[in-house]
């Protein structure tokens, strides 16, 4: 879902930058890609981190014993949360 999003929305930039380099409009194409640069590089980041996060919530899951799941999800939390991740 991620990645259709991203994909769509680059797709969708370059039509609006393309529309507006064709009249003529610099100021307009300079904030369009600005923009979309963010928006790209926001849903990439946020698309890495969702990829990232489910494969270590398994692993902590996983390695520890079921009476010490709560523990081991809240220690990996707050590793997370000490990391500013």
């Amino acid at each position: 879902m991620g990645l259709f999003l991203l994909m769509c929305f680059s797709t969708a930039i370059t039509s609006l930058i393309a529309e507006a380099d064709a009249s003529e409009n610099l100021a307009q194409a300079r904030s369009t890609y600005k923009s979309g640069l963010f928006l790209c590089s926001t849903l990439g980041v946020l698309l890495f981190i969702g990829v990232y996060l489910g494969p270590s919530f398994a692993i902590a899951q996983t390695l520890a014993p079921i009476s010490m799941r709560a523990m081991s999800t809240a220690l990996f939390f707050f590793i997370l949360n000490m990391i500013a991740l």
